[in-house]
């Protein structure tokens, strides 16, 4: 998926509006058979229509359940829309005043408020006022009705889908945000290390496919004795030393590099490099630094502070994200074991 598909949300919310709509309109076949007898040309036309448009749907689901958000989502939004102007455009009663199934158009826009960018809503409430408008001044049926409160009407209602999409996008994004940020530091989290590590293999299969190669680093790091200095200086001098560090981490870390809180006082790194020597270089760099930084709480010096580090190199150590986390944890346990303050790495 792209784009928009990569919202979880929005994708639950299209599955369920599929399933609905899927569930709907069969319904509205039935109450169409029963309010047109047999031999009215409506019933036929609308029978027609409803099946196709059914159909539609089932595409749109199909493609979906295939992962291809963005075409269903489109496809959806077409559905009633198509629905209310293919009314117009074969329903001779639609023509000569029954200006209810215009009134249709409005689904369309409030589907496409909650699918698809706010861009595209706009373009297609703009256009689809456009054309009602001409509808109005057009078509000699129209000018006795009320056509400048149905013309509000629809004006109104896509504004506030408008505004809806707006709205719920931004919520959306600090959704997303919350969910792979940590509060304290403001780095990445152990949620969004997954995501990244599977990103960067499937970089390395598309690279593979062009007889290409490429190469990463996974570091993971603990802050040494952190819980004694917890337990003699308190919490927030705990908090402090994390957030400084963090800080750290973005002024000596390379542009590309994706640094997380792994969980407590670990961390983990994603440094794009392409031999397990820059790694460990990297590695000590940083190790080096945080002996310099400069931790002060309630005016008292709980500095300075020394860091152990666990390196793996892919594909050198593994070739999935278990395998690699895994080999840096246990390189980052020997570090540990040999007397901390160091960088480990296991050799195969």
């Amino acid at each position: 998926m792209s784009g928009l598909g990569n919202d979880d949300t929005r994708t639950t919310l299209l599955t369920w509006l599929l399933r609905s709509l899927l569930g709907i309109l069969p319904i509205v076949l039935i109450i169409i058979f029963i309010d047109n007898p047999i031999g009215d040309p409506a019933r036929k036309l609308y029978g027609w229509m409803v099946g196709i448009l059914f159909f539609m749907l089932i595409i749109a689901y199909i493609l979906l359940v295939k992962g291809w958000y963005v075409p269903s989502a489109i496809m959806t939004v077409l559905v009633p829309m198509l629905g209310a102007w293919s009314s117009l455009l074969f329903d001779s009663s639609v023509s000569h005043g029954d200006i209810f199934p215009l009134l249709y158009v409005i689904f369309s826009i409030m589907l496409s408020s909650l699918l698809l960018p706010e861009l595209v809503t706009i373009l297609l409430a703009s256009i689809q006022f456009l054309l009602l408008a001409g509808v109005v001044l057009w078509i000699p049926a129209y000018r006795p009705l009320n056509c400048v409160s149905f013309l509000i009407f629809i004006f109104i209602a896509s504004l506030l889908s408008i505004i809806t999409n707006h709205m719920l996008g931004n919520r959306l994004k600090e959704l997303h945000a919350f969910a792979i940020t940590d509060e304290l530091t403001g780095l990445l989290n152990r949620r969004y290390l997954e995501i990244a590590l599977n990103q960067q293999l499937q970089t390395d299969r598309r690279f593979s496919e062009s007889d290409a190669t490429t190469s990463f680093g996974v570091i993971l790091l603990d802050i040494d004795r952190f819980k004694s200095l917890n337990d003699q200086y308190g919490h927030p001098a705990g908090d402090l030393v994390l957030l400084e560090f963090s800080r750290l981490l973005h002024r000596i870390l390379p542009i590309d590099a994706i640094p997380c809180r792994y969980g407590g006082d670990e961390f983990a790194i994603i440094v794009h490099t392409h031999k397990v020597g820059d790694t460990i270089r990297i590695a000590e760099t940083l190790r080096e630094e945080v002996k310099h930084m400069h931790l002060y709480y309630r005016g008292k010096n709980i500095g300075p502070i020394s860091i152990t580090l666990g390196v793996a190199q892919y594909p050198l150590h593994g070739n999935n994200k278990v395998s690699l986390i895994f080999h840096a944890d246990e390189s980052l346990l020997k570090a540990k074991q040999d007397g901390r303050d160091r960088v480990g790495c296991t050799v195969l």
